[in-house]
């Protein structure tokens, strides 16, 4: 406690402030007599900045970055080209507030950020470069429907078999027996005659034997 520290009360916007505890997070109390303690966010409270470098205002150039005392604290802004004739010829623009304030050189520093430990002077205010920029999205691709396997091909089916023949037919090289009524006197009952049907072939060889 007691040890004298800047709180970025805003972006770009520094208040020396004093450590009241530690014990229970970071109680900070703004340095004047009617501030009340606040409780602070570690990454927003740095050490005191160093002293300013002797002669620093008059190697200033325009465009640059710095701090200039305001009556809310230390506020970031760009140096502007001095007023020719002008009783305050130092000119800041608030990058913040985006005003223009007149300093003396009393009230100028150099623009410090506490990294890892040590100061870095930042010259200008930084902006994303375009490798920086954050990756396009591009629009998903439609989802592929699943691709159905190809039905498997049946078997052939063998060759139907060949038809009995019909019913009553006698098979190839056998004779044929047909019954066929006689004549008979009306009132008589007819005899029946057997005849029979010989291929070709048989026909020829009993004519060879007669």
């Amino acid at each position: 406690p007691g040890n004298i520290v800047e709180h970025e009360a805003s972006p770009g916007l520094f208040q020396r402030c004093v450590v009241v505890d530690q014990s229970d997070g970071l109680l900070l109390r703004r340095d004047a007599e009617d501030a009340e303690p606040f409780q602070a966010p570690p990454g927003a409270v740095r050490p005191q900045p160093p002293d300013v470098p002797s002669g620093f205002s008059g190697q200033l150039k325009v465009g640059q970055l710095v701090e200039a005392s305001t009556a809310d604290g230390w506020a970031r802004g760009t140096w502007l080209e001095p007023v020719l004739g002008s009783a305050a010829p130092l000119s800041v623009q608030l990058l913040a507030e985006g005003g223009e304030v007149s300093v003396s050189e009393a009230d100028v520093r150099p623009a410090l950020d506490w990294v890892e430990g040590a100061w870095v002077e930042r010259l200008h205010e930084s902006a994303p470069k375009p490798d920086e920029a954050p990756p396009t999205e591009l629009p998903a691709e439609p989802a592929q429907p699943p691709v159905e396997p190809a039905p498997e091909a049946a078997p052939e089916s063998p060759p139907p078999a060949a038809a009995p023949p019909a019913s009553g037919a006698p098979p190839d090289g056998e004779e044929e027996e047909r019954v066929t009524p006689s004549e008979a006197p009306s009132g008589a009952e007819p005899t029946v005659k057997t005849q029979t049907s010989s291929t070709p072939e048989v026909d020829s060889e009993v004519a060879r034997q007669e």
